[in-house]
């Protein structure tokens, strides 16, 4: 089932780098068009998909139908991207239909060109969603993603949703009892670029364990460097694992060579700790 709860978690994104409504969604128009500007890439932009999906729908070939009673999409692209939550981008140029029906496609792919056919009378794009074939305001569904630019009149009067996707950091590694380490135990740790709360956040660090860097105090933490990023580390959400102190004293100084070979073999073997000394 096409429900809300699963569009929303698809995080559409609205089908062109920039982001402006010349109409929006009433019980008289059932998606948003989408206007252009000079300034932003001009008339002939491409129209891409608003998430990874299936097209169900491509047609080409159409010209401008404006003033007469086809009120058609001109030429335009389906795609189903979970069962029963499709997109439409309508009105697309002649002959740009840039996929094909039962084409994978991802996020992002170009699907035409923004264009003037159909039933229009300006260069732009009309932009649905639906729900198991329910039109729905797409504005209730769809996200302005960092790399796009919002209209300021349309990000006020339209209320528009913006979504920054997750950039989670850090390579954990083996524990390793010769070298201070801790673990982080949660998904919600920031990663900055100063070991400062003032610091920028670069978004999340990976749970696992990571080797103890450069330490500093500040703001009432001490932060750890891990790679070439800071953390703040609190018994909350890590532990702190130090370094092991030796089991074994490795007398070295009255065994040959095969016997020392032997010993320290033993011991990293039976993962034990040791120290070597020739005394």
């Amino acid at each position: 089932m096409g429900t809300k709860e699963t569009c929303l978690a698809l995080h559409l994104q609205y089908p062109k780098t920039y982001i402006a409504f010349s109409r929006g969604y009433s019980s008289s128009h059932l998606g948003v068009d989408m206007a252009w500007n000079s300034a932003q890439g001009g008339a002939h932009v491409p129209v891409f998909s608003p998430a990874d999906g299936t097209v169900v729908t491509a047609v080409d070939g159409k010209g401008n139908t404006w003033g007469t009673s086809d009120h058609g999409y001109g030429n335009y692209v389906i795609v189903e991207h979970a069962k029963g939550v499709r997109t439409l981008v309508g009105h697309l140029e002649k002959w740009s239909v840039a996929v094909k029906v039962g084409q994978a496609v991802k996020r992002g792919q170009t699907l035409g060109i923004q264009g003037n056919t159909g039933y229009s009378n300006g260069y732009h794009v009309h932009y649905e969603v639906r729900l198991d074939g329910t039109k729905v305001n797409p504005v209730d569904y769809t996200f302005a993603y960092p790399s796009q630019v919002v209209n300021k009149y349309t990000e006020s009067d339209y209320g528009i949703k913006h979504y920054t996707p997750t950039q989670y950091y850090g390579h954990p590694v083996e524990r390793d009892s010769k070298v201070d380490q801790f673990r982080i135990d949660t998904d919600t740790l920031r990663a900055r670029t100063e070991p400062s709360l003032k610091g920028k956040v670069l978004g999340y660090v990976n749970k696992g364990i990571y080797n103890v860097g450069e330490s500093v105090r500040a703001d009432g933490y001490i932060w750890y460097k891990i790679e070439d990023f800071w953390c703040a580390y609190d018994k909350q959400w890590a532990e702190y694992l130090p370094k092991a102190d030796p089991q074994y004293t490795l007398t070295m100084s009255h065994l040959n060579a095969a016997q020392k070979v032997a010993m320290v073999a033993w011991c990293e073997g039976e993962k034990v700790e040791y120290k070597v000394t020739e005394e």
